[in-house]
């Protein structure tokens, strides 16, 4: 399992979103699973709530 921070320019339609050009920032967490020493399987789960707000202009990225 990983924890970690995504960032991005939205260029295309997200989530219903259409393009803004504006910079995300939000949090992620991956599960894998692991057969053989392989990565056979990933689970990612993301805060598409708050990335959406940044989309929106209602949030802003988090610091630190």
């Amino acid at each position: 399992m990983t924890r970690y921070c995504s960032t991005g320019t939205q260029h295309k339609d997200y989530l219903g979103i259409a393009a803004t050009g504006k910079k995300v920032q939000f949090e992620e967490i991956s599960i894998y699973r692991i057969q053989d020493a392989l990565v056979v399987e990933q689970w990612c789960l993301g805060d598409d709530l708050y990335c959406i707000e940044q989309l929106k202009g209602g949030g802003k990225p988090r610091t630190g």
